[in-house]
């Protein structure tokens, strides 16, 4: 096997050294503003990964989907990219120090659906073409996914990120960044559960980039839980809970990448 061979720690070092200083689709100026219109091509992709990702599963009528339609189908208006230069060299940085770390320990991460119990692969992640995810370390167990929020959180979320001591202190696993990899776990937090918007109205969620790093599965609720020793994430594979959440607890660890504007209909 060559040095370089992905699912390697030869691949590792390889990327390391190589890891661009940001993604070679952002503009090659400054912006202005954060939000930058994408491609067509790169409209049609993401669309089409929410699309799938909203009708593949069925729909759980939880206490977190309380006031949703479980028959509603969805529709993307625009998909626009967050380049912050800033944030991502904070998330550059993050993913640079794991490769290293895996790279003294002379081993890759474990992928999460060779872990027991976790549920497999990420769809998020498998159902994109490769030309798109072929940036993502899958090494360091680096993943798309989806995060639902208010529409006006999105300007602090392209500007600052994602912050551990402003999410929920009494979340499921613990306080921590949560992500799912179906568009239709994301849509539960995109407006207040008691306070639905009605059909046709604009909402907002994010597909970021994520460092999943040394997963551990959860597969019960503990609002006190945090991953200890050798761990950067939790999959919380509840079992009686429909979708899976993706878990990190440090800020750096995950990059607002885009931003899906869509409606219920």
């Amino acid at each position: 096997m060559d040095s370089t061979s992905r699912g390697t720690v030869g691949y590792l070092s390889y990327a390391k050294d190589r890891e661009p200083q940001f993604p070679t689709n952002w503009s090659p100026y400054q912006q202005s503003s954060f939000l930058v219109d994408v491609d067509q091509s790169t409209q049609s992709i993401i669309s089409d990964l929410v699309v799938r990702t909203w009708d593949r599963e069925p729909y759980y009528l939880g206490r977190d989907a309380a006031g949703l339609d479980r028959n509603s189908k969805i529709s993307i208006t625009k998909v626009e990219r967050i380049e912050n230069r800033a944030l991502y060299s904070a998330y550059r940085n993050a993913k640079l120090k794991l490769m290293q770390d895996q790279i003294d320990k002379r081993g890759i991460c474990t992928p999460i659906e060779s872990l027991p119990n976790s549920g497999g692969g990420i769809q998020t992640t498998e159902l994109l073409p490769s030309h798109f995810t072929q940036s993502l370390c899958s090494e360091i167990n680096e993943h798309y996914l989806f995060h639902g929020t208010t529409f006006d959180r999105i300007g602090g979320l392209s500007s600052g990120g994602f912050k551990i001591n402003k999410s929920d202190q009494n979340g499921m696993v613990g306080q921590g960044i949560y992500q799912a990899e179906m568009s239709r776990k994301a849509d539960q937090y995109a407006d207040p559960k008691h306070e639905r918007s009605p059909d046709g109205y604009r909402l907002k969620l994010i597909l970021s980039r994520t460092l999943l790093g040394n997963v551990t599965v959860l597969d019960r609720p503990d609002n006190y839980y945090r991953p200890t020793g050798p761990f950067n994430s939790v999959v919380a594979n509840i079992k009686h809970k429909m979708f899976r959440e993706f878990v990190v607890y440090e800020d750096g660890l995950v990059y607002p990448e885009y931003v899906v504007t869509y409606k219920r209909v």
